[in-house]
Parts: structure tokens; sequence; C-alpha cells
């Protein structure tokens, strides 16, 4: 089982969510780490590196939810903690979709259709 700081787990527990089972999910290429909350929907966001590009990923998905567009919804964050609760999209990427099968031309309809928003 993953053992959580208690700042996270604190964090978790004011959002309702210090029940879930946690998975701790692979590094990208930034400072991010992010733990899914299994069989829930959503993900803690953790960064304490850069509160500044933290608080902008915050504004960023609200923004683009608000014209409509996908984005991780942000259940609740604390920018100045560098912890976020987002949605979860789950595995599927553009490439596993491609590999599964799903048609090409509609997948880089929807993603141009998001470009020329």
């Amino acid at each position: 089982p993953l053992t959580l700081a208690p700042p996270i787990a604190t964090f978790l527990a004011r959002h309702g969510q210090s029940g879930a089972e946690l998975e701790l999910l692979p590094g990208d290429a930034s400072a991010r780490s992010y733990i899914r909350l299994v069989n829930v929907g959503n993900l803690l966001m953790e960064d304490r590196t850069d509160p500044a590009g933290f608080a902008a990923f915050i504004r960023l998905a609200r923004h683009l939810n608000s014209l409509g567009l996908s984005a991780p919804r942000v259940i609740g964050a604390e920018p100045a903690a560098g912890l976020a609760l987002i949605e979860d999209f789950g595995t599927a990427t553009y490439g596993t979709l491609l590999n599964d099968g799903y048609n090409e031309a509609a997948l880089y309809e929807l993603a141009i259709d998001v470009l020329v928003h």
C-alpha cells in the first residue's frame, strides 16, 4: 500500500477521498507526480517545485472547461501546497486507440476541432 505524507492525506480527506485505493502513476517529463484514486475517477496531482506553474495549470484547465473543451475538471486545489484533485481521463491515448483499430481520421478530426476552437 502507498503511504501518503500527512499534508496529502489531509488534502484527500478534505475532499472526501481518504478511503480510496491509490495507484502511483509513472512519471512524465515534468516535476509533477500523479496518484490515481482507483475506482473513483480522480487523480491527485502534486508539484511543489513550481507554485506559479501549478496555479497556471489549474487556471488553464478551468478556462478550457469553461469553453467546453476537454481538460481535467479540477475538483479541488491548493496551489500553494502543490496539490490538486483532478478528473482522471483514464488510460486511453490516441496511440492506444489507433492501435486498437479506432478510426484514425475521426480521432484527428477531433484533435483539429480543439486546435481551431
